[in-house]
């Protein structure tokens, strides 16, 4: 007479199988068989730009290095299928830092803490305060419940990087990232769907050069508004805004 029986653990599934032979004394074979239901992994976008960020007429690569200060080495972004607030906390608990690597090896760090799922944003400004050099111009993809983020434009001087200026935006106002689909409410984030087909992201640039100096941004600059303002800067002076354009 032979018996099946299973045994469930959250997390865990054993199945126990045996056999009697009809004798008492006589010991059953048995075998079991464990199943864990381990997450999987997304490795999500590494976001890259060229750029002559030193002036030297040629162009150089950058590419977004995300990694866990815990693990000490890169991570992936996402795990497939579990809830927005565990990402969040993963993000936390892994110590999730966002990196510019040159192609050179060199590797730069932000300024920036908490810096969520890595790069929602990474572009090409062009030579906005005239100095011979591209600016590069990003946003950080916040682990967080928020419609409201920073852009950030940064720039190097003597191979040290620096921002050169800042402006709030609204997270809709970005792409959603290639492996992953943000769903929002009315006041912010409430969480994405993960998935790891790679769709391509659009273009999009906030910031627009007018002229030698002077540039085009596009953001939250009133209040919960979307505003267009000139930026006016030059080397070796704070930057300057000037009030909303028609």
């Amino acid at each position: 007479m032979g018996f099946l029986s299973w045994g469930v653990i959250p997390g865990l599934s054993i199945a126990v199988v045996g056999a009697s032979c009809g004798s008492p004394s006589a010991e059953a074979p048995r075998s079991v068989a464990i199943q864990l239901n381990t997450p999987i992994e997304v490795f999500g976008q590494r976001l890259n730009v060229l750029a002559d960020v030193n002036g030297d007429g040629r162009l150089d690569s950058l590419t977004e290095y995300y990694v866990s200060r815990k693990l000490g080495r890169a991570m992936a972004k996402y795990l497939k299928d579990a809830p927005y607030d565990s990402l969040v906390k993963r993000t936390s608990d892994l110590e999730a830092l966002v990196l510019l690597r040159h192609a050179d090896g060199r590797v730069d760090t932000l300024d920036d803490r908490g810096t969520g799922f890595g790069f929602a944003l990474l572009v090409n400004e062009g030579d906005l305060d005239g100095d011979g050099a591209d600016e590069i111009g990003y946003v950080l993809d916040h682990a967080d419940w928020s419609n409201t983020n920073t852009y950030r434009v940064i720039t190097w001087k003597e191979e040290e990087l620096q921002v050169l200026f800042t402006f709030p935006i609204w997270d809709w106002q970005l792409p959603d990232p290639q492996d992953a689909e943000r769903e929002f409410a009315l006041i912010g984030q409430t969480g994405r769907r993960i998935h790891d087909d790679g769709v391509p992201m659009p273009e999009v640039d906030l910031v627009i050069p007018l002229r030698s100096g002077v540039a085009k941004v596009i953001g939250n600059i009133g209040e919960a508004t979307l505003d267009t303002m000139e930026v006016y800067f030059a080397l070796g002076k704070p930057v300057r805004y000037r009030g909303a354009l028609e």
